[in-house]
């Protein structure tokens, strides 16, 4: 189901049913307490010193789509500049400073597909 759900978005239009997708696939990497799997495989190793939020986990979703700040903050709700403060929290967390090397980070620790 989460690869179907991924596929689709990397397919779909703008729209609300975007943003619903989006969160349904946020949800498949909830573990027990809300904390993702990946996370929870990464932080004890040390690799992620601090964990991604989940809304840092669904704009992370929407970069590796290559998703704009403009269509993102559109399909979350939120002006774009709360959308670069994400950004910039997930570059610091993953210790990067670009969309392409946080999602090749994000893949690398297993957060990503």
């Amino acid at each position: 189901m989460q690869l179907l759900i991924t596929q689709w978005l990397a397919h779909a239009g703008a729209g609300p049913l975007r943003g619903y997708a989006v969160r349904l696939l946020s949800h498949f990497e909830a573990g027990p307490q809300g904390i993702t799997t990946a996370q929870e495989k990464a932080s004890p190793n040390g690799n992620l010193v601090e964990p991604l939020s989940q809304r840092e986990l669904e704009v992370l979703h929407l970069l590796a789509l290559g998703s704009t700040n403009q269509e993102i903050a559109r399909q979350l709700v939120v002006s774009r500049g709360t959308v670069k403060a994400h950004t910039a929290n997930i570059y610091r967390k993953l210790d990067v400073n670009n969309r392409t090397a946080a999602v090749a980070r994000a893949r690398q620790l297993g957060i990503l597909p």
